[in-house]
């Protein structure tokens, strides 16, 4: 969390109102590494919407130096205080990222590629907390559609935000560490 991106989303005259993430692994290799194509066309998605857009685009930021007006590229920042300040995540369905984007009561426009994402990704859609495409390197158009519907759809916002209360009102540790002693004493 640099000073620059803390400024760009704390002191900004408008609000944050879309975050983008596509941290890819790539095919065959297994280490990470952007793909700036669906980060460009992320970005592409938010033209015409009126919203800004804060692109978490890994090493790859600093070489995405054409973006549309209102939308910035940063290597990261911090979901926790980012996510609140959303009206959509964008990301590639990671647990960690969708257990944030959860927490923060925002709807979540899910792009998977691998792994536990598919999953993640269909259980969003059933909450009705969100939306999901194909991660094949969906298109500008259909991210544009996409975060249009997340944008207007009122039910999508109201079932987000109730998830999102829901979750923080949750005492995790607690309810663990519960569960794990009512284990022990059964024993």
């Amino acid at each position: 969390w640099t000073e620059v991106v803390d400024a760009s989303v704390v002191e900004s005259t408008g609000p944050v109102r879309l975050r983008t993430e596509f941290d890819r692994l790539q095919q065959g290799t297994g280490r990470k590494t952007p793909r700036c194509e669906s980060i460009r066309n992320a970005a592409a998605a938010v033209r015409g919407h009126g919203v800004r857009a804060i692109l978490l685009a890994g090493p790859s930021a600093k070489d995405l130096t054409d973006l549309p007006k209102g939308v910035e590229a940063f290597e990261s920042a911090p979901y926790h205080a980012l996510f609140p300040r959303c009206a959509a995540v964008v990301h590639s369905g990671g647990i960690g990222t969708t257990a944030q984007a959860l927490r923060a009561g925002v709807p979540q426009m899910i792009v998977p590629f691998a792994h536990d994402q598919y999953d993640n990704a269909a259980r969003i859609v059933r909450m009705g907390a969100g939306e999901a495409l194909d991660g094949r390197n969906p298109t500008g158009r259909e991210l544009a559609a996409t975060l249009s519907r997340l944008l207007d759809d009122d039910k999508i916002k109201e079932e987000a935000a109730r998830v999102g209360a829901a979750v923080r009102a949750e005492n995790g540790v607690r309810t663990a560490c519960d569960a794990i002693e009512a284990t022990l004493k059964s024993f």
